[in-house]
């Protein structure tokens, strides 16, 4: 369950949170990720990584903060 803020409550189940908060460190540490050296394969890392922070900002994270 979640706030109209969008944070979950306390009714929220702890595995759940703790999941969102696993989820929410993952997501942080994607965005500190830079693929500055031009080797091969970088420009498509650097798609993937891009990637996995929108699947996570709006699919993943917001459907979980939900329950």
């Amino acid at each position: 369950m979640t706030t109209e803020s969008g944070e979950l409550s306390a009714a929220a189940p702890a595995s759940t949170a703790a999941l969102v908060d696993a989820l929410t460190a993952l997501r942080d540490a994607a965005t500190e990720i830079h693929f500055t050296l031009p080797v091969p394969g970088a420009d498509r890392a650097a798609e993937v990584r891009s990637e996995l922070v929108h699947q996570l900002d709006d699919y993943l994270l917001p459907r979980l903060r939900r329950l």
